[in-house]
Order: structure tokens, then sequence, then C-alpha cells
């Protein structure tokens, strides 16, 4: 691997995200690991795939926990999206309480389906969702499925 090629590659992969701020976090550290010289042979493939993808203008950001339609904010406040609108704030990694990761997978799970019945619905998902507001899907949800 040329370091100077990849050192430039990182610089035109920078440039064109903002700095890395349009990068989720785990192609940011790939980035960061390129240009410090930490890559794998395997981890050289990803980095050329990322740079690629970018370069052809098909880069997406992965779905948070998996759940289609969610992704996770790049800016470090740890905020939650809904197809591009934020609609939560999720710190389970930050405090890392026992099973922290289940929960927030668990908690994505139940937040997805949240946004996808208010979208349904034809409500616009474009606000933090609260306690109150779930407790009101709940309750629809639930005298819906006593009909």
């Amino acid at each position: 691997m040329d370091r100077e090629h990849i050192s430039n590659l990182c610089h035109s992969i920078l440039q064109n995200t903002e700095d890395g701020n349009k990068l989720a976090d785990q192609d940011l550290q790939l980035v960061e690991d390129a240009v410090n010289g930490f890559l794998s042979p395997r981890g050289e493939v990803v980095f050329y795939q990322l740079d690629h993808t970018l370069k052809e203008c098909n880069y997406e950001l992965p779905a948070f926990c998996g759940v289609e339609g969610l992704t996770r904010g790049v800016d470090g406040d740890r905020a939650v999206f809904w197809k591009g609108q934020k609609v939560e704030h999720y710190d389970h990694d930050f405090w890392c309480e026992k099973g922290w990761q289940e929960n927030m997978k668990s908690d994505a799970q139940k937040l997805g389906k949240i946004c996808q019945v208010m979208e349904d619905a034809g409500n616009t998902v474009d606000c933090i969702i609260r306690e109150e507001t779930l407790k009101k899907i709940e309750k629809l949800e639930n005298s819906e499925q006593s009909l």
C-alpha cells in the first residue's frame, strides 16, 4: 500500500464528507486507521470500497441497530434519525449499563415500529418522540387490536 496514495484518498474523503461529519463512526475510524497506517489487508479492501462508494455518490449511513429507516447521528450527540429527521436521543452506549446493547437494539426496534405507524397514519415524523407520545401510540395500537 502506497502511504502517499492512501493519505491523498483520506484527504479527499474528509473533504467530501465535511471533515468526516457525514460518515458513520466506523467509517471515520477506518479513515483514521488508513491515514495512520493501521489497515490490515482486509481493511485496505474495505477502505477502497468506501472510497469508491463515496466517489459514486452511493454512500448511505448504515441502519441503526439494523432497523430500516433509522440512522444514528454522526456528530457525537447520540441522536437517532427516522429517514433523516431527528426523533430520539440514545445514550445506552454512553452509560454502558448491564445489557445496554440488547436494550438499545430493543428500544430501536420499538422506535422504528412507532415511526412507521406514525408515518403510515399520515403523520410527519419530525420531532423527538417523548414518553407521553409513546403511551398515546400504545393506547392507539391496543384499541385498534381490540376492534
